[in-house]
């Protein structure tokens, strides 16, 4: 890669191997695609029932 070319867009960080969808967006976590937004992969959160 040249110094002019521009550098390629970020692709998703999560899973190992990692996703690398495109488009994405940055989290604190890292660069995520809509698959992998942090409120549906934390594994500790579930929705609250209706009771």
């Amino acid at each position: 890669m040249s110094a002019a070319e521009p550098p390629p867009p970020p692709a998703c960080d999560h899973g190992n191997p990692r996703c690398g969808t495109r488009p994405v967006r940055p989290y604190v976590c890292g660069w995520r695609c809509e698959e992998h937004q942090p409120a549906r992969t934390r594994p500790y959160f579930q929705r609250q029932r209706a009771q």
